[in-house]
């Protein structure tokens, strides 16, 4: 596609897309967010063999949180690197990133950020939440996170910064 794409919809698959540029978020139009977001609304995305990048965030995986965050996407097999912030952040639940490349995090940004893989619960700017938003509740639970290849993640970012609850992570390899 060579664009940004934003999946709004339920059980929507995304395969073999280049996605360059950013989002608006919907709820701020002026604010610019992933390359790749799936919304606070859409549930069971699979994102398999999608590339993201040059981009201030490459994947985004979006909640409302509250009492129904959203739950069950799939990132299988991508290629995120050149984005100015994280690679892959969510804050849903049943969340599995598993096989993806991410590399060369938080290009020209400023120290702290940069992390591969950011699963949070939080309403940090990093779980999609702008300045001034409401927390985004009890996302980011039951969450798997494996086999991923992390590197180059400038400005003291982690190469994954799990702060969610239950979760597997296991056999990534991070470097650099």
């Amino acid at each position: 596609a060579d664009a940004a794409v934003n999946i709004t919809g339920d059980y929507v698959t995304l395969k073999g897309v280049v996605a360059t540029g950013a989002v608006s978020d919907p709820l701020r139009p002026n604010a610019e967010i992933g390359g790749i977001v799936v919304t606070r609304s859409a549930d069971y995305a699979v994102l398999e063999d999608v590339v993201s990048r040059d981009n201030k965030w490459g994947i985004m995986l979006l909640s409302s949180g509250g009492s129904q965050p959203t739950k069950g996407h799939l990132v299988k097999n991508c290629q995120v690197y050149n984005t100015n912030k994280d690679g892959i952040v969510f804050n849903s639940n049943d969340v599995t990133i598993s096989g993806c490349t991410i590399h060369d995090m938080a290009v020209g940004s400023q120290p702290g950020l940069g992390h591969g893989i950011y699963a949070t619960n939080g309403s940090d700017e990093a779980a999609g939440a702008l300045p001034g938003d409401p927390g985004t509740g009890d996302g980011c639970d039951n969450a798997i996170l494996e086999n991923n290849t992390i590197y180059r993640s400038f400005n003291f970012g982690n190469g994954i910064n799990y702060k969610c609850g239950r979760g597997i992570v296991q056999n990534n390899v991070i470097s650099e």
